[in-house]
């Protein structure tokens, strides 16, 4: 569910059937989301179909409530007064990105498909593949150094099986 403003604020279903998914996440974020109930908890009645981020009572935060304290924070953090929440966003989707797996970024992102993710981001592509080629090398190295270790190893073997005899 998401909630939409057009004239009086509604929920409504999630705009793909990937809108509604479930998510992991990182023991930080579960810590600051445990954080905030316990804040919620403290100024109203909270029951499992809360709102994370809520108003003071409980309802869906105005966007102009949210981008005064998206400002707060954005100064806080030492971010550039020019970024947007949406940046964020963007920012995190170049992180997963760079990782290289488009799948997971696709899904953790809600886009319908990789091909969508792709659309949106495919520019950061070659930064993500000049990674890869790099992993790719340095296994490479290491394969051929155990490589060669081990043709050193035969080869002193066979020295030494040619001067006993």
């Amino acid at each position: 569910m998401w909630f939409q403003r057009v004239g009086v604020g509604r929920y409504c279903p999630s705009k793909t059937a990937k809108g509604g998914r479930t998510i992991s996440l990182d023991p930080t974020v579960i810590a600051a989301l445990r954080l905030q109930l316990d804040h919620q908890s403290s100024s109203r009645e909270v029951t499992p179909d809360c709102l994370v981020l809520a108003s003071l009572v409980g309802t869906p935060i105005s966007a102009q409530n949210l981008i005064r304290g998206f400002k707060r924070l954005r100064e806080r953090a030492g971010l550039p007064a020019d970024t947007r929440i949406h940046d964020i966003r963007h920012g995190s989707a170049s992180h997963l990105i760079a990782d290289g797996d488009i799948a997971t970024a696709s899904r953790i992102l809600g886009h319908s498909n990789a091909y969508a993710t792709l659309a949106i981001y495919g520019h950061m592509l070659p930064h993500a593949s000049s990674r890869a080629m790099a992993r790719i090398g340095a296994l490479y190295d290491a394969a051929s150094a155990s490589l060669r270790d081990e043709e050193e190893e035969a080869t002193s073997g066979d020295d030494r099986d040619q001067g006993e005899g």
